[in-house]
C-alpha cells in the first residue's frame, strides 16, 4: 500500500501542470561543504522557473532526515549505474538564495 501511494504521488507531482522545473537525464551529485548540489548532464528541461539563475539543482529537505537520505541514495545509485532520472520541483518558484532550484521529487528511469 505504501509503495502504491508513493508511485501515485510521484506521477501526480511529475505532471508539468503541477510542477515547477522538470529535468530528465543523468544527474551528478556533488557535495560542497554541507550542501548537496545536483548537476544535470545534458538534461531535457521543462518549465524552468525564472528564479533558477544557475545550472545547479538542490535536493529539498532536511539533510538528516530519512526521506532526504533515501532520495540521495536513489540519485547516487542512478549516477553510478549511468541511468537517467526525472527530477521535479513541485513548487513553481522555489529556488535557493544562490539561484539553485529546489528538487522535491526524484524518480529513476
Amino acid at each position: 500500500m505504501k509503495i502504491t501511494s508513493i508511485i501515485i504521488l510521484t506521477i501526480i507531482f511529475s505532471s508539468p501542470a503541477w510542477a515547477g522545473g522538470s529535468y530528465t537525464g543523468k544527474v551528478q551529485p556533488y557535495y560542497y561543504g554541507d550542501t548537496l548540489y545536483l548537476i544535470p548532464i545534458n538534461p531535457t528541461i521543462q518549465n524552468r522557473p525564472v528564479c533558477a539563475t544557475r545550472n545547479f539543482l538542490r535536493l529539498a529537505g532536511d539533510i538528516n532526515s530519512e526521506v532526504f537520505k533515501q532520495k540521495f541514495s536513489i540519485i547516487l545509485s542512478s549516477w553510478m549505474a549511468g541511468r537517467d532520472m526525472l527530477l521535479t520541483n513541485v513548487d513553481e518558484n522555489s529556488c535557493s538564495l544562490e539561484g539553485d532550484e529546489w528538487i522535491t521529487v526524484v524518480k529513476p528511469l
